[in-house]
């Protein structure tokens, strides 16, 4: 279920992605920071757009869908899509906010927000997924992803605001 919305997450905002980031890059190069803050807002919202859109048709048809791709009626699945269909949207999200870093060499920086949310979900899986099953871990994913993205959005502004 994890690889499935995940997939289709990134598949739909790719374009997305690819589209903006050469026109952020330029703007940014340029030294025109507040048109690549706008630029990074306008791909965030087209992301926020595309992902609500094909995560509710997906909710909608989850039923019919995880029948036909799981072969099974599994109760659990849908309890599993929210959690990890949030934490899609805001991994996605965070690959375009985080653009600022990456033009500012901060690289050291998103690994050490990736290997400290690895480390928490590492935790919480050892706590919670042997009480709770799989479940627990679908939400501790989005506990983690929440935090990764959390800790992007900061860092990334505040990169933004020290240009301004």
């Amino acid at each position: 279920v994890y690889d499935l919305i995940y997939k289709i997450g990134g598949f739909m905002t790719l374009p997305v992605l690819l589209t903006y980031h050469p026109a952020i890059s330029r703007a940014w190069s340029s030294a025109d920071y507040g048109h690549s803050r706008n630029l990074i807002i306008q791909a965030v919202t087209m992301d926020l757009i595309i992902m609500l859109i094909v995560f509710c048709g997906f909710y909608f048809f989850s039923d019919y869908l995880f029948q036909l791709i799981f072969t099974r009626n599994i109760p659990e699945l849908a309890h599993l899509f929210i959690p990890i269909a949030i934490s899609a949207v805001l991994w996605q999200t965070s690959l375009i906010i985080q653009k600022p870093l990456e033009f500012n060499f901060r690289q050291k920086l998103m690994i050490g927000g990736i290997l400290l949310t690895v480390i928490i979900n590492g935790i919480l899986n050892i706590l919670t997924v042997p009480v709770y099953g799989y479940i627990a871990s679908a939400y501790n994913t989005l506990i983690c992803t929440g935090i990764y993205f959390l800790l992007v959005l900061y860092y990334a502004w505040n990169e933004i605001k020290l240009k301004l």
